[in-house]
Order: C-alpha cells, then structure tokens, then sequence
C-alpha cells in the first residue's frame, strides 16, 4: 500500500489593486502560466521539500540510511514500512533503501510534464491546470470542497477492542 502524503492549495490567478483617490478595485490578472513554470515550480518544492526533511533529520541523505531492517518488531517494521512509502523507497528485500522505479517518468533531474500544466518529479506532483472562472460560483464551490476535504473519511475509521485503529478500504 503506498502512502500518498499530499495537500491542495487553491491559488488565485491575480489581484485585486485599489486605484487611489477613486475607492475602486480593480482585478489584476496574472500573467500565463506554462508547462515550464509548472515543471520549475515542482522542481523548486521538491529541492526545498528534501532540504527542509533532511535539516530536521526525518529524510535519510542517502539510501543506505533509508534500508529497512527487517530484524526488529512487528512495530518496527510498520514504521519502516510506512517510511519507505512516503519515501517511495523500496522497505525490505535485496533493493531496501532503493528508490522505487517510476517507469515512463524521466529522470530525477528532470521534471517529467505529464499533460497540460502537469509536472511530477520524485512522486512530487503539481497540477495548475484546474480554473474557475469568475463569478462560477459553484465551481469554486465544488473546487474548494475538494480541496479541503480530509485525507480519511471518517466513516472508514473504527477503533478495535484492543485500541488499534482500523481503516475500512
């Protein structure tokens, strides 16, 4: 099971300025965004993503600091399990520690643009091809519900008599 850590940003293509003297706000729209600042942007999140993980030390610099080891307890392999998923690193076997292979996704010096305003690089992924255009007010609606719901939905969520917690797929 791969854990999919992510978040959603809802991004405003401009502003409003207000014109001195005439109490009047005026949208200012941004420029156009294209394919190459999608793929500079996730290049940019990724590079300060990693650097920020590994100054706080919860990111191994280098694989072999990611290999799982498969002697400890059953706790133990949980977390190395989950660790390796966030990671997209390869937990147990002969690869532990390797990255997993992402076939058809370029190199890791490259963001690979998946389709319009798509890039991924390193499982980190941007997609800036959603607009809502102004005044489509259900839309917006729609978008932001999307965006803000939770990761879970609670109603897959149970406590089991012995106090673990279950997640019913």
């Amino acid at each position: 099971m791969r854990l999919n850590v992510h978040f959603h940003v809802l991004w405003l293509d401009g502003v409003h300025a207000h014109e001195l003297g005439s109490g009047r706000a005026e949208f200012c729209e941004h420029g156009e965004v294209t394919d190459g600042c999608v793929a500079g942007l996730v290049s940019a999140i990724r590079d300060r993503v990693l650097r920020l993980l590994r100054r706080l030390g919860k990111w191994p610099a280098t694989s072999e600091a990611a290999a799982a080891d498969a002697d400890g307890d059953a706790t133990d392999v949980m977390l190395q399990l989950g660790a390796a998923a966030v990671q997209g690193r390869t937990a147990l076997g002969e690869r532990a520690g390797a990255m997993d292979a992402r076939v058809g996704r370029g190199t890791r010096r490259e963001p690979f643009v998946k389709g319009p305003l798509c890039a991924d690089m390193d499982g980190f992924s941007l997609h800036a091809a959603v607009r809502v255009e102004a005044r489509d007010r259900d839309r917006l609606e729609h978008l932001c519900r999307y965006a803000g719901r939770p990761a879970i939905a609670e109603s897959r969520l149970s406590l089991l008599p012995d106090g673990a917690g279950a997640l019913q797929l």
